[in-house]
């Protein structure tokens, strides 16, 4: 599940945990632990451990979310988390945790969520390749995402409207990535 994780989330396990108090995060990976809780509501809630290929982060989700995606809370679920991390203190040591605000499987964040397909391209790596790989992409892959080219340089980014729409699926982000690298693709 590398390939979608890679565009579907916004950061790693472990550069969550580098991230400053409060800040907004996108990640995913497999849950690998669930401890559901009552909360003094007599609500449930649960401490979810988070994994992925750079390591494992803490999630704390309050009962309204554990509600909505308890049924994607499962050991060997692969799921996207939406939240903020909650960088507090626990005796005295850092106790890093992403408070979720939303939690969907991965295959939803892919297929249904998926609002805007950007192609994130180096100017210096445009070339007929590059520009034959879109046009191909863009006639292939038919569908309802609103489709950008974001263009980099030293001096920024230049975003362009292509004048299509795509359908976000394994096979698009497994071209784009073997054509423009890991993260030459954005899904949001």
């Amino acid at each position: 599940y590398e390939t979608e994780l890679n565009v579907v989330s916004s950061t790693t396990c472990d550069e969550a945990k580098m991230k400053p108090d409060k800040a907004e995060v996108r990640l995913g990976g497999v849950v690998s632990k669930v401890q559901v809780k009552l909360d003094k509501k007599g609500k449930n809630f649960a401490y979810v451990s988070l994994e992925d290929l750079t390591g494992t982060i803490e999630l704390l989700v309050w009962s309204d979310t554990f509600a909505k995606a308890a049924h994607v809370l499962q050991p060997d679920e692969v799921i996207v988390v939406t939240g903020q991390v909650d960088a507090g203190e626990k005796s005295g040591q850092a106790n890093v945790k992403v408070i979720a605000r939303d939690i969907i499987s991965l295959t939803d964040a892919v297929e249904s969520r998926t609002e805007t397909i950007s192609f994130k391209i180096p100017r210096s790596k445009v070339d007929d390749e590059t520009l034959a790989f879109l046009k191909q992409t863009t006639e292939s892959f038919p569908g309802n995402a609103a489709t950008y080219l974001k263009l980099a340089d030293s001096d920024g980014e230049a975003i362009y409207k292509l004048q299509c729409s795509l359908k976000p699926c394994r096979e698009l982000i497994e071209a784009a990535q073997k054509h423009l690298g890991p993260r030459g693709l954005e899904l949001r």
